[in-house]
């Protein structure tokens, strides 16, 4: 066991590096053979306490959840709950809740939802209670959440019919919110990262 406790510990101290898909996988393969419950259970707290300086590391994070949860079916389900939870708890505390740390579990939510490990459900509430509140900070957290995965949830079958839905929904609140120009800027971006306008070509036709 304290054998195992070292081996842990290792692979704790190699995430700070963890900046590549070759990493996170080679974490992921040495982690198997030493993956105790609290093993896991302390790996996706490391992932969830990850610092603001540190957010490029979530995507790796969450490719590392992704393909650990094919063998370790509840690590998806706990960090979701937890990402989930931190979200609800920073909604709660509104304008005191630090815009930056909202941002950063906005990329939690949205490298979840890329690399599949997160229910659409769970997804839409996210979305749904951020529009039923639409200004101040919760127009950059949701700017940011479609930035990074808007696209995906447009087109992924499972989501694109809600997903263009809620896109026409958010045109409409940007008209009616008296949002800042900053704020009105940053809607017209993640609509068109969701819906990027369609480039035509026109072919010259030789005489």
């Amino acid at each position: 066991a304290e054998g195992r406790s070292a081996k842990l510990e290792g692979l704790v101290m190699r995430l700070s590096d963890c900046l590549s898909k070759d990493k996170a996988d080679a974490i992921c393969t040495d982690f198997c053979y030493i993956a105790a419950r609290g093993g896991r259970k302390r790996l996706v707290r490391e992932f969830i306490n990850v610092r603001r300086s540190e957010m490029d590391r979530i995507p790796f994070y969450c490719r590392m959840i992704a393909t650990l949860s094919t063998v370790f079916d509840e690590m998806a389900s706990s960090t979701v709950e937890l990402v989930k939870t931190e979200f609800d708890y920073l909604v709660q505390k509104g304008k005191q809740a630090q815009l930056e740390d909202r941002l950063k579990n906005a990329k939690f939510l949205a490298e979840l939802v890329k690399f599949k490990v997160i229910p659409d459900a769970t997804v839409f509430q996210v979305i749904q209670v951020l529009l039923d509140d639409f200004h101040e900070d919760n127009v950059d957290v949701l700017c940011s959440f479609f930035d990074l995965c808007g696209f995906y949830l447009a087109r992924a079958q499972s989501s694109s019919k809600r997903m263009n839905s809620i896109l026409d929904i958010l045109l409409r609140l940007k008209a009616v919110s008296n949002l800042d120009a900053r704020r009105c800027a940053l809607v017209d971006s993640a609509y068109y990262t969701c819906r990027p306008i369609q480039k035509v070509i026109e072919r010259k036709v030789r005489p």
